[in-house]
């Protein structure tokens, strides 16, 4: 993922190809892709800072998907609510939640970056911790792509 000095995202969603970021396939990148296999279809990152009020309905929404593979991680940014409380409860209920704590506030594109280099699976997607996906199955619709290499989603 790219993100500007001020921490916005340029693109939403990118193939993740063995831990590396790549703007565009290449014949290497397609070749390095092959050599490991992630564990994960999809990973779910979720910067959250004194989202209380809305955590749960966001991991909610995505632990509805019908997709089989999803990883969600949420970076706690050194909230002062509950936050971390609400996400380890979804995270000891749900081995496919995971939390990792920021001990100190950082900026969103730092804590996004976090969970990028924590994500284990083929495509990422970043869910802010005060949305929620809609259908369930819209996670599903990027898994099935034969050939699909990266995507952009606005």
């Amino acid at each position: 993922m790219v993100w500007d000095g001020r921490g916005q995202l340029e693109l939403a969603a990118r193939l993740m190809l063995r831990g590396k970021m790549f703007q565009q396939p290449t014949d290497e990148t397609l070749e390095a892709a092959a050599v490991g296999s992630p564990r994960f279809d999809v990973s779910v990152i979720v910067a959250a800072y004194d989202v209380s009020a809305d955590i749960d309905r966001a991991l909610r929404s995505v632990l509805a998907q019908t997709a089989s593979d999803i990883e969600v991680i949420v970076v706690n940014d050194a909230s002062s609510d509950d936050t971390v409380h609400r996400v380890a409860r979804h995270a000891a209920a749900d081995c496919w939640v995971r939390l990792i704590r920021q001990q100190r506030n950082r900026s969103p594109a730092r804590v996004r970056n976090a969970a990028f280099h924590a994500a284990q699976g083929c495509w990422i997607a970043v869910l802010d911790a005060d949305d929620a996906w809609g259908r369930p199955g819209c996670a599903a619709s990027w898994t099935h792509r034969p050939g699909a290499t990266w995507c952009s989603i606005t």
